[in-house]
C-alpha cells in the first residue's frame, strides 16, 4: 500500500455475476437476515488436504471463500464461535491411514444490522452424496439462494426467479480487473487487493482459536 502496487487475492467469486447479483439485494435493505453457508462434500485427493497441519482445515483451505463472500456482502463480522469434530471419516478406510484433520466444523458469526450467519464446513461425505454448497439468505421479503458458482433462485412473495451462471468464468473476471487495474495503476479497482484478502484469512484464524478453546472471539 505505501508504494501504491496493484494486487489481487483469488476470491473470484466477488467477481461472479450471481454474487453481484445478491450484494445489490444485500445494498437496498439495512433489515437483520439469517444466512445459511454451506461447503460440503468429500476428501479431496490432493496430498495436503488430509493433515490439518498442512492445509490449516477445511475452513481456511477452502471454505474461506464462502467466509470472504459474507465479508464482502456484509462487512466485517463482530464475533465469532466455532466448533468442529471427527470420527466420521475412518483413517484407513475412508481416507489415507495418516488422515488427520477435522470432518466438520461449524461456525456462527455476528454482522451489524442483525444479520447472523452459520457456515458449516464438512469433507465426511465419502459415499457419493454431495449436498448442495453455497449461500441461503433469509430477509422479511425474499429468501435469495446462491447455489455455489452455479445459480442463484430468489424467491419472492409471488414468484421465484432463477438465474443462471454466466458463460464467462468469473475467474477470468478476476484476471481482467486485475490487469485493467495495472494497466490503470488503480489499486482500488480489485475487490480483494492482499491487505483485504488477509482480513479474511485472519477470521478463519480466530475461528480456529474458537475451536480450541470454546470461547466466542470478538474482532
Amino acid at each position: 500500500e505505501e508504494k501504491n502496487l496493484v494486487t489481487a487475492v483469488g476470491f473470484q467469486d466477488r467477481y461472479l455475476n450471481l454474487m453481484e447479483i445478491v450484494k445489490e439485494e444485500v445494498d437496498k435493505r439495512d433489515e437483520g437476515c439469517i444466512v445459511h453457508g454451506r461447503w460440503a462434500g468429500d476428501i479431496p485427493g490432493v496430498w495436503w488436504w488430509q493433515d490439518k497441519k498442512d492445509c490449516g482445515g477445511q475452513l481456511i483451505e477452502q471454505n474461506i471463500h464462502l467466509l470472504d463472500g459474507l465479508r464482502w456482502l456484509f462487512g466485517e463480522p463482530k464475533t465469532v464461535y466455532a466448533v468442529n469434530g471427527r470420527g466420521i471419516v475412518k483413517p484407513g478406510i475412508d481416507a489415507k491411514p495418516e488422515y488427520n484433520t477435522d470432518d466438520y466444523s461449524v461456525c456462527i458469526l455476528t454482522f451489524d444490522n442483525n444479520v447472523v450467519a452459520t457456515l458449516t464446513s464438512s469433507c465426511y461425505s465419502t459415499k457419493g452424496i454431495r449436498p448442495t454448497c453455497g449461500l441461503h439468505l433469509t430477509y422479511s421479503d425474499i429468501v435469495m439462494d446462491y447455489r455455489l458458482r452455479n445459480n442463484l433462485i430468489m424467491e419472492y412473495k409471488d414468484k421465484l426467479i432463477d438465474i443462471k451462471r454466466e458463460e464467462r468464468d468469473h475467474a477470468y473476471n478476476l484476471d481482467r480487473a486485475f490487469l485493467d487495474a495495472i494497466i490503470a495503476k488503480d489499486p482500488k479497482a480489485v475487490r480483494s487487493p492482499y491487505s483485504d484478502g488477509l482480513k479474511s484469512l485472519k477470521i478463519c484464524f480466530a475461528a480456529e482459536k474458537s475451536m480450541a478453546t470454546g470461547e466466542v472471539v470478538e474482532l
